[in-house]
Order: structure tokens, then C-alpha cells, then sequence
């Protein structure tokens, strides 16, 4: 997601708890018992926004069908503040269902009730774990038996007070930030409240930065410790996992001064066989694990640099596949989800990617792409009449 992820990026424990205390509009009225119906919605209209938003998913099923291709979309998300939303969302699952692709909406956690797309969270300080499930979550659950795919969502934490694309950001690899002030593990409370919605999968984001200190350096243990104790929290209550690196296909490496300098894959200050070796170290260090369902080799590749007459579409695609041959050497043969470049979005993909570029020895790989529904498809809202007028005019 390209501009939330950056602003709540930007924001401290402090300062998200302040949202907490200030849900959304209709927040009350979007709690619901773990057996609750899903919110009624519209029949499906013909509006711009409608019509472009499941035009988007049938366009990238017919681009996976032609290279024979399975595919992931790895978020999705849409406000809770008008019913329109969930009808329009309601009209892209049953195209996600007919395609047969897996999904994780964006956002939920014990940190997400400030979010503007905030789906399970916990609406009060005084909650320990995530205990609501707003509109949009409870839309969501109306879908997920109808798909055998991956359902289920992004449990945000472990990626906070970090940066997205910003060339330069305080945070680093040798500024991680403080745990639970920047960033957050959920607890295992908040995953069998999941699990008891019918969840099935957790796409979980963390940062590259932080499990690993130093390119090609060993990974940290505190760090990979608190990620396999969540891993195995959400295995505990049923859920599947996704495990997600969350970097924006770059690295924030310190300069002398401490300052985080943006790194991209394939530059000098970060070539290929360092994204490689984190992706082999992760994979020897889950190795026999069974609570990874998958490997997410990166969120959202965006900005790289062109390598010599190598455009950068083309760089990530060599990278990934190298990260794909990297896994496999190791024995691994779970799941791998490849994103598409620039920011994953499933509008240009095709663009991006005029064909199928992966092979994988193990034949278990799916393509992953991100969708939003606003006019800009940023996943920063304004009101649904805005959003429609901008499409409609566009």
C-alpha cells in the first residue's frame, strides 16, 4: 500500500494509541459477535468505480490464465465508513472467487484501529488484544468459504516505524526503533479471535532491516526469535502464515552519519546476492517449520534502478527468480509469493510484465498483486461520491 504505509510509518506507539482513542465513524456499530451476519449491501451497480475495480482483477485473471500462472493478491482494502464499499467489494470477491485467487485484506492488529481501512482491531486501550471486526472485515468473512484459495488478512506490526521509498528516512539498519514504541508483535489472543472469525490466513509484514542488521551478515536472533514466537502464536490458533518481507524491493543502510540511505535492489550498496541471502538464511532458519505456509519474497518492488540496458522490471524479475533458486537449493519446497514490480499493482501489470517469468523446480509458486479502489489506487480514501466523480471524469 503506497501512502498509508508511509504515513503510519512515520508514526510512534504514542501517537497510534492517540488514534486508537479516535475510531473511525461507526466503529460501534461495526462490532460484532464472532457469528455475525455479513453487512447487507447493494445489488451490484454499474458505477465507474464498480466497473473499473472488477475490470482490474478480471484483466490480471485472464493475463494469469494465459501463462498458465496461479495468483495472489496479497492486499485489498476498502473504508468501513460507507456501504457503498462493501458493495463494491462485495462485486471484486466474487471475481477473486471466480478466479480462484488467494487474498489478505489490508489491515488488521493491535495496532490498526487508527487506520482508515482497519478491519479487526481493538477499539480501546484498555483491550489487550483484537476483538472487533469492523464492516469491512465482516464483508470479507461472507467470501471466505467460498474460495478453496488462501482467505484471510494482514495482521500490521512488525513493519511499523519503518519507511517505505523515501530516499533517506532516520530509520536503518542500525536504527530499527524500539519494540512496541516503533513497531509491535500481536498477541496470541489476537490470532484465535481470527481464527474464530473464520480467518484462515495471516499475511504477517516485517522488515529486512531488522532480522538481518547488516547485508549478507548472520540474521538477528532477538528479532527472528519474536517473529517465529507470532509464526507459531497464529499456527496455535488454526491460521496459516504468509511470512512477508515488507522493504519496497530496497534497504535502508546507514550512512556515517546514521542517516538511512535508500539501497535498492541490484545497486552496488545492494546487489542481487544480498536479497538472495537473506532468503536463504530465512529459509534454512524455518526450515521443517510448518507453520510457514509461504515465503513473500518482497512487498511492493518499487524504484529500482536499471542495470546497464536492464530495465528495472527486468531487474526485480532476475532477482526474484534468483531468490526462487536460492530457496529450493536449501530443500524448501513451501510456497512462494512473487510480487509484480511497482508497487504490485494489479492495473499495469501487464505492462510491467508482459509474460510469465519464474520457473520454479518445485512448481509452487503464485504471482502476487495489490489492489485499491480509490480513483488514485493508493489505498488513502476520500469519500466514496469523490472517488467516483474522479473515476468517472477520468
Amino acid at each position: 500500500m503506497r501512502v498509508t504505509k508511509t504515513l503510519v510509518s512515520r508514526i510512534t506507539a504514542t501517537s497510534l494509541f492517540a488514534l486508537v482513542l479516535l475510531p473511525l465513524a461507526a466503529t460501534t456499530a461495526d462490532a460484532a459477535a464472532p457469528k455475525a451476519t455479513a453487512p447487507k449491501v447493494r445489488a451490484l451497480g454499474v458505477d465507474a468505480l464498480v466497473q473499473r475495480s472488477v475490470s482490474e482483477i478480471d484483466a490480471w485473471a485472464v493475463w494469469l490464465k494465459a501463462n498458465n500462472a496461479t495468483g495472489f493478491v496479497g492486499e485489498v482494502g476498502w473504508p468501513s465508513d460507507d456501504p457503498r464499499w462493501n458493495t463494491l467489494a462485495d462485486a471484486w470477491f466474487k471475481r477473486a472467487n471466480a478466479a480462484g485467487v488467494g487474498v489478505t485484506t489490508w489491515v488488521s492488529g493491535e495496532w490498526a484501529a487508527g487506520q482508515q481501512l482497519g478491519g479487526y482491531v481493538r477499539e480501546s486501550l484498555a483491550d489487550k488484544s483484537v476483538n472487533t471486526a469492523r464492516s469491512n472485515a465482516v464483508l470479507a468473512e461472507s467470501h471466505f468459504a467460498k474460495s478453496s484459495a488462501p482467505r484471510g488478512v494482514n495482521m500490521t506490526g512488525p513493519e511499523m516505524g519503518s519507511a517505505a521509498n523515501q530516499p533517506t528516512s532516520t530509520f536503518s539498519n542500525q536504527n530499527v526503533g524500539v519494540l512496541d514504541q516503533a513497531y509491535h508483535y500481536d498477541s496470541a489472543a489476537s490470532y484465535q479471535y481470527l481464527a474464530s472469525r473464520g480467518v484462515r490466513t495471516v499475511r504477517m509484514p516485517f522488515r529486512w532491516e531488522r532480522v538481518q542488521r547488516t547485508p549478507f551478515g548472520p540474521l538477528d536472533a532477538d528479532e527472528m526469535g519474536r517473529l517465529k514466537t507470532a509464526v507459531h502464536a497464529a499456527r496455535g490458533a488454526g491460521l496459516q502464515v504468509i511470512l512477508d518481507l515488507h522493504n519496497f524491493g530496497s534497504y535502508y543502510l546507514a550512512d556515517a552519519s546514521g542517516r538511512g540511505i535508500r539501497r535498492t535492489i541490484g545497486s552496488p550498496e545492494l546487489p542481487i546476492p544480498a536479497f538472495t541471502d537473506v532468503w536463504a538464511k530465512i529459509a534454512n532458519y524455518f526450515a521443517g517449520d510448518d507453520a510457514v505456509y509461504a515465503f513473500g519474497l518482497m512487498n511492493e518492488p518499487v524504484d529500482l534502478k536499471a542495470r546497464g540496458k536492464t530495465a528495472p522490471a527486468r531487474v526485480w524479475e532476475q532477482a526474484s527468480q534468483q531468490a526462487v533458486n536460492v530457496i529450493r537449493a536449501t530443500g524448501d519446497t513451501r510456497t512462494i509469493m512473487v510480487a509484480g514490480y511497482q508497487w504490485s499493482g494489479i492495473t499495469n501489470w501487464a505492462l510491467h510484465h508482459p509474460t510469465s517469468w519464474i520457473k520454479d523446480p518445485a512448481n509452487s509458486f503464485q504471482y502476487e498483486a495489490h489492489q485499491y479502489f480509490d480513483a488514485r489506487r493508493s489505498g488513502v480514501y476520500r469519500s466514496y461520491d469523490v472517488e467516483l466523480a474522479a473515476v468517472a471524469a477520468s
